[in-house]
């Protein structure tokens, strides 16, 4: 069965987070640094110069990463 939260934490849980610099959302970078902390096992991939929709402008690099953090937890 999956992991849930307990305690505000996912242990070492495997996370990829991907990191828009330019979005224009309030809060943004608050909201990454709360992400980050979510598991001990985390892999913050920053875009420079990208808006929300990271995928629009980097598919090719969202899905390099994908590929690389599912061989490493497969």
């Amino acid at each position: 069965m999956g992991k849930r939260l307990e305690g505000g934490s996912l242990g070492d849980l495997p996370m990829l987070l991907f990191y828009a610099t330019n979005n224009g959302y309030k809060n943004w970078e608050e909201t990454q640094d709360q992400l980050k902390v979510l598991s001990t096992d985390v892999k913050q991939v920053i875009f420079p110069d990208t808006k929300h929709y990271i995928h629009h402008q980097k598919s090719k690099e969202i899905v390099e990463e994908l590929n690389a953090f599912l061989a490493q937890i497969l």
